[in-house]
């Protein structure tokens, strides 16, 4: 088992920034298309997170080659909704 150098990634939102749909589709659109790079070609992912979190290439290509990286969003509508009542 390896473990990753970083926590995984979430996106959040405030509500202010909630009113604006439109935004976060295209923002998220952006995501997914640099993930789905990312997938494509592991060298541009191991050099983007060598570049910007200043690992060594050694220590990344043993735990990206058991990433893939979220090319779509993946939730389950009624973890929302729970969430939602509660708040």
């Amino acid at each position: 088992r390896l473990q990753s150098p970083w926590p995984c990634f979430q996106i959040a939102v405030t509500n202010n920034f909630a009113q604006h749909p439109n935004t976060i589709t295209k923002i998220l659109s952006i995501v997914f298309s640099i993930s789905r790079h990312f997938n494509a070609d592991s060298n541009l992912a191991a050099d983007t997170i060598e570049k910007f979190y200043h690992l060594s290439r050694e220590d990344i290509m043993p735990w990206l080659n058991t990433v893939k990286w979220s090319e779509k969003m993946n939730f389950d509508r009624t973890v929302i909704e729970r969430v939602n009542q509660f708040f």
